[in-house]
């Protein structure tokens, strides 16, 4: 015999809060690998997720555990890239060439990304060489550490 589906119940809205008011509680609802919506029928298997927290002001921290969105991820993975290619974009920092220098340095060098993506980004071509030729020596630097054991 088949499982007998819990019933579907929605969620109660928690109400708004102002920024003075103290934080309001809500249960929290998740979705089941089967796609069935969790309710309280199967509370035991959500049971250590806790309660979502609503407030008037924004969360400070997105991290709810250990096991976070980019914690899952290599050294080098192109989503992390792509997470910061977009909030370069989005705040604008090419207008800035500290930031463009940063952005070059720690992502479009380490990641080997072309010249057409630094000009797409408003990265000057000399901030793009620069953190190029920078990546370059620190990986000759590394492989002659590591060949000769020079420290």
């Amino acid at each position: 015999t088949a499982p007998e589906a819990a019933p579907e119940t929605t969620p109660e809205a928690a109400p708004e809060t102002t920024p003075e008011a103290a934080p309001e509680t809500a249960p929290r609802t998740s979705m089941t690998k089967a796609g069935d919506r969790a309710t309280g029928a199967d509370e035991a298997q959500i049971r250590d997720l806790g309660l979502c927290v609503c407030t008037g002001e924004p969360l400070t921290t997105i991290g709810i555990h250990e096991h976070q969105y980019t914690e899952s991820f290599g050294e080098k993975d192109e989503r992390i890239y792509k997470d910061y290619r977009l909030l370069f974009q989005k705040y604008e920092l090419q207008k800035s060439r500290e930031y463009s220098r940063y952005f070059a340095d720690e992502y479009l060098a380490k990641y080997h990304k072309p010249y057409a993506e630094a000009k797409e980004l408003g990265i000057p071509f000399s901030v793009f060489v620069t953190a190029h030729l920078r990546e370059i020596l620190a990986m000759v630097q590394s492989f002659i550490k590591a060949r000769f054991m020079v420290q």
